[in-house]
């Protein structure tokens, strides 16, 4: 918790141990803490992990804070994808290297930045205006910053404020670019499309086709049974997947994401 003071990660340690009074120690920190730092921290409060929240002194309390507070994080350099694998969890790892395989990954921007690029330049104002997230003439310092512009990250660093983020600019180059206009945005989900589920996930996948409130699409024909809006979405959805796979290690044809199958474990 950096951004807290030592009073205010108090109070919070407080307000976390007074709902759990009748805990163990190494088991009251969930809350507070991620639960792979949880032994280190115990470990440097030096409180016993078996002590009981409710016998816990205003001493240890601060040993517990001078612990937290002073977390050593040490930045490691990954240098590539496969130098990532290594800090995956063992799935997510194996899933990585057969999308390597396959060559469906690594997925990057600057693969496709000429293409984006070039969309941005066809942009007007009042086409920028229609995206997603403008407002206040954010419109106008994009489009100059386009015509300035001569990559991605300078295009959003020439538009970057204190009031408007990197992160909200990329989005806003990427509606753009996938088509998603500020109506888009704001339309009410019109359903609900199943990409994966494990034997969990089926058993609500079950349950939920008796009780959502929203349709649940598992194969593409079934779109064509519902009305316009629900229709323009799934279009506008293949074509962003579409545009997507040109970003991947080799282009994939479109429709892809329209014909793989649903992931089931």
């Amino acid at each position: 918790k950096p951004g807290l003071s030592a009073e205010e990660l108090d109070a919070r340690i407080l307000r976390d141990f007074s709902a759990k009074q009748n805990r163990d120690f190494a088991n009251a920190l969930d809350e507070l803490l991620p639960r792979s730092f949880i032994p280190y921290v115990v470990e440097k409060s030096g409180i016993d992990p078996e002590t009981k929240v409710n016998q816990i002194t205003k001493a240890q309390r601060l040993e517990l804070i001078s612990a937290i507070k002073s977390f050593p994080i040490k930045p490691v350099e990954l240098g590539d994808i496969e130098g990532a694998v290594g800090y995956m969890p063992t799935a997510a790892a194996e899933i990585l290297k057969s999308e390597i395989q396959s060559d469906n990954a690594p997925v990057s921007l600057k693969t496709a930045e000429k293409a984006i690029i070039s969309h941005l330049r066809r942009l007007s104002v009042e086409d920028i205006s229609n995206l997603p997230d403008v407002s206040e003439g954010l419109e106008n310092r994009i489009f100059d910053a386009i015509r300035k512009g001569t990559s991605l990250d300078n295009i959003i660093a020439k538009t970057k404020s204190k009031r408007y983020t990197m992160a909200r600019i990329r989005r806003i180059l990427l509606s753009a670019y996938l088509g998603v206009s500020s109506d888009d945005a704001l339309a009410p989900v019109p359903y609900i499309r199943i990409l994966g589920a494990n034997q969990k996930g089926r058993q609500i996948l079950k349950t939920m086709k008796k009780t959502a409130t929203l349709p649940i699409i598992t194969r593409t024909k079934e779109v064509n049974t519902l009305d316009k809006q629900a229709v323009n979405m799934f279009t506008l959805e293949g074509a962003a997947a579409d545009l997507y796979w040109l970003m991947s290690p080799t282009n994939k044809p479109c429709g892809k994401d329209m014909t793989d199958p649903i992931i089931m474990t």
